[in-house]
């Protein structure tokens, strides 16, 4: 692999990561809607900051793993990982241009 496939193989793989961050923090965000806990009460619940948990929420930062286990530990809840059949459409905007030539 030469320095420019890389290059694109670490964007690529940010554009990726960046995408996860969100679904996660929206899921999580999601569960605490659903309990309605105010950002402040969940912090003391968990033991885990408030600006940590909105960060997570938002998708700020690279992911607090051990925060996430604790609040997916507090919701009773799980990840998984599926692969599932999208058309190439529905990736607009969340994949590079070109991107499918390069596979």
């Amino acid at each position: 692999m030469n320095s420019k496939e890389f290059k694109d193989f670490m964007e690529n793989g940010e554009v990726y990561c960046k995408q996860i961050r969100k679904l996660i923090g929206q899921a999580l965000f999601l569960e605490r809607q659903k309990k309605r806990y105010p950002l402040p009460y969940l912090s003391e619940l968990v033991g885990i900051s408030d600006k940590t948990i909105e960060e997570i929420e938002l998708a700020k930062e690279r992911p607090h793993w051990g925060a996430i286990e604790i609040l997916l530990d507090f919701y009773g809840k799980t990840m998984a990982l599926r692969l599932v059949d999208v058309p190439t459409e529905g990736l607009k905007g969340v994949l590079p241009l070109g991107y499918e030539k390069q596979i």
